[in-house]
C-alpha cells in the first residue's frame, strides 16, 4: 500500500508539474505572439508611461479604448514625477531587448517581464515544495485573458494582479508549512522578503490599491499561533514593515506626487455614487454640503459633462470619505443598491469593456480574446444564475475559516490564503464605491473580481482534496492538497 501511494503522489506530482508548463507556454504565447494583444488604452496610460518615458507612436484615436496600440516611442524618464510602481516597471521593460524598430517599444515587452518575473516566483515555488494544486489554481486564473493581457498594457492594474497573484501563491506555501522556527524550511525570511517587495508593487501601483500591504499584514496573523518566539518576533517586524509601507503608499496618492484627481473622485463617489442608489438622494448631497442650485447635476461620469472649473468642485473638496461611510452604512436602501451592482458585475463573464486586438481590415471593429475556457466564464455561469450566492459564499468561507482557526489556532496558517482573499474583495469593494462611485464600475472591480477568482479556484481545490480523501482514505493523493 505505501508504494501505491507513492506511485499515486508521484505521477501526481508529475501531471501537475506538466500542467503548470503548459499553462506557461499558453501565456507566453498570448503575450508575446505578433501581432499584439493586450488591453487598449482608455487615455490613462499616460500616469505609466510619462514618468517612464513612453509616448504613443501615433495620436490617440477619435475612440479610445478599442484598439490596441502594439508600439511606442521611448524618450527621456523622469520617475519622480507621477511615481507608481507600474511606472517603474513600464521603465525597466522598455530596456528588455525585443525585436522591434530602432528607438519603439513593444507592448510585449511589458508581458514579458510580469511573465517573466512571475515564472522565477513559480520555480521558486515548487522548489520550496509549495502546493502545487494551489499553484494551478492560482495560475488558471491568473491565464484568464481578462487578467493576463493587462500584463500587455501600461495600466497601473498590471501591477495589482500580478502582486495579488503571487501574493496568494505564497501564503499557499506557508499554509502548509509555516514559519514556525528562523531559517527552517521554507526559508520564511527570505520568502517574508518576497512579500514586502509584492507589497509594495500592489500598495504603490495605484491609488485605489494603496491598502494592499496593511491587508496583508493583517493576515500575516494568522501564522503566529504555529510560529516560535522568535519567529512571531520576525513576523511582527513584518507586519510593521509592510504596515508602514501601506502608509507611505497612502501618503503619496493623496497627498504627495502620486497621480490623482480628487475634483472627479469626489464628484463621482457623490453624484455617481450615493446619489444613486440613496432612500432620499438630496438629502444625502445636503449632508455631504452640497448647494440645493447643484443637485440636479448628472448623476454620472463628470468628464465631458461638468468641466473642472465648475462651482461645485469647491463644495465637494473636503469631502469626507467617513461621512460618505456613514450614509452608506446607516441606509438600508443604498446598501442593497451596492450590493446588488456588485453582484451584476460579477456575473458578467467579462473583465473590462476594452479591446483587446490593434486594428486591422480583418478587425475593424472593437473585439476581444475570450477563449471558451476562461476562469472567469465558470464564476459568471455560477453566479448568473443566482447572483445572490456572492454573499453567502464569502461568509461561508469566513466562518469556516474562523472555526477552523477556533478548532485548532496551531492550522490557522491554512486559513490565510482564504482570509487575505475575502478580507482584499470586501476591501476593494469599499474603496471603489467610496473612492468612484459606481463609474467605470465594471472595470474598476478589477481587483476585486481577480481576488474572488482566486479565492473560488482555491476553494474548488479544497474541497478536490476532500473528495479524495473521502473516496481514498488509506491512500489519497496529498499531491492535492500540498505535495
Amino acid at each position: 500500500m505505501p508504494a501505491i501511494s507513492r506511485t499515486v503522489r508521484s505521477v501526481g506530482r508529475g501531471a501537475s508539474l506538466l500542467l503548470l508548463a503548459g499553462t506557461a507556454i499558453y501565456a507566453t504565447s498570448v503575450l508575446a505572439g505578433s501581432p499584439c494583444r493586450g488591453v487598449a488604452d482608455n487615455l490613462d496610460f499616460f500616469r505609466v508611461t510619462h514618468p517612464a518615458g513612453i509616448e504613443p507612436v501615433a495620436p490617440p484615436p477619435p475612440r479610445p479604448g478599442r484598439f490596441v496600440a502594439c508600439e511606442y516611442s521611448m524618450g527621456r524618464a523622469d520617475l519622480g514625477e507621477l511615481f507608481s510602481s507600474a511606472a517603474l516597471f513600464a521603465w525597466a521593460a522598455k530596456h528588455i531587448p525585443y525585436p522591434s524598430s530602432s528607438g519603439t517599444m513593444a507592448i510585449q515587452q511589458m508581458g514579458i517581464l510580469w511573465l517573466a518575473l512571475w515564472l522565477f516566483l513559480v520555480v521558486a515555488l515548487v522548489r520550496a515544495r509549495a502546493p502545487l494544486a494551489a499553484l494551478i489554481a492560482v495560475f488558471v486564473v491568473l491565464a484568464d485573458p481578462g487578467y493576463l493581457l493587462f500584463w500587455n498594457s501600461f495600466y497601473a492594474d498590471g501591477a495589482l494582479l500580478f502582486a495579488l497573484a503571487c501574493t496568494t501563491a505564497v501564503l499557499a506555501l506557508w499554509a502548509h508549512d509555516p514559519p514556525r522556527s528562523v531559517g527552517g524550511p521554507p526559508s520564511w525570511i527570505g520568502w517574508s522578503i518576497v512579500l514586502v517587495g509584492l507589497a509594495f508593487v500592489g500598495s504603490w501601483s495605484k491609488m485605489q490599491y494603496f491598502l494592499f500591504a496593511m491587508v496583508l499584514a493583517l493576515v500575516l496573523a494568522a501564522f503566529l499561533p504555529a510560529a516560535s518566539a522568535r519567529a512571531r518576533r520576525r513576523l511582527a517586524g513584518v507586519g510593521f514593515i509592510l504596515v508602514v509601507l501601506g502608509l507611505a503608499a497612502g501618503w503619496h496618492f493623496f497627498r504627495g506626487t502620486g497621480p490623482r484627481f480628487p475634483w472627479a473622485n469626489n464628484y463621482h463617489a457623490v453624484f455617481a455614487g450615493i446619489a444613486r442608489v440613496a432612500t432620499d438622494p438630496d438629502d444625502a448631497l445636503a449632508d455631504l454640503g452640497v448647494s440645493k442650485r447643484f443637485r440636479d447635476l448628472p448623476r454620472k461620469d463628470v468628464f465631458g459633462r461638468v468641466p473642472p472649473d465648475h462651482p461645485v468642485h469647491a463644495e465637494l473638496a473636503d469631502l469626507s470619505r467617513v461621512r460618505l461611510l456613514g450614509l452608506y452604512a446607516t441606509d438600508s436602501q443604498a446598501l442593497l443598491g451596492v450590493a446588488r451592482r456588485v453582484q451584476a458585475e460579477m456575473a458578467r463573464p467579462r473583465t473590462h469593456t476594452r479591446g483587446n486586438y490593434p486594428w486591422s481590415a480583418e478587425r475593424p471593429r472593437r473585439s476581444a480574446y475570450d477563449p471558451v475556457w476562461r476562469f472567469g466564464r465558470l464564476r459568471a455561469r455560477l453566479l448568473g444564475v443566482a447572483p445572490w450566492l456572492l454573499w453567502p459564499f464569502l461568509a461561508l468561507v469566513g466562518v469556516v475559516s474562523a472555526a477552523a482557526i477556533l478548532r485548532d489556532p496551531l492550522a490557522a496558517p491554512r486559513a490565510a490564503p482564504f482570509l487575505f482573499l475575502s478580507l482584499w474583495f470586501l476591501g476593494q469593494v469599499v474603496a471603489v464605491v467610496l473612492g468612484d462611485g459606481f463609474v467605470a464600475f465594471e472595470q474598476h472591480l478589477v481587483g476585486a473580481r481577480m481576488a474572488f477568482d482566486l479565492l473560488l479556484a482555491l476553494v474548488l481545490v479544497e474541497l478536490g482534496r476532500g473528495v479524495a480523501r473521502a473516496a481514498s482514505p488509506h491512500f489519497s493523493p496529498r499531491f492535492v492538497a500540498s505535495r
